[in-house]
């Protein structure tokens, strides 16, 4: 859950990939962290970096 959570902070920042992110919070394969990481907040994590920049732009 911790790494998660990390992940979460590090893809809001929108200075890091999905691929670095998954590997700067311990994954060493990206599959497995996008897959973790859909069953927590049910998107993956390229959707949330998309979805993310919409509700940017939105407010």
């Amino acid at each position: 859950m911790l790494r998660m959570l990390r992940a979460l902070e590090l893809l809001l920042e929108e200075r890091h990939t999905v691929n670095e992110t998954a590997f700067k919070v311990g994954y060493n394969s990206v599959p497995t962290f996008s897959n973790t990481f859909y069953k927590k907040p049910g998107t993956r994590p390229s959707d949330y970096v998309k979805l993310r920049g919409v509700l940017k732009h939105k407010r």
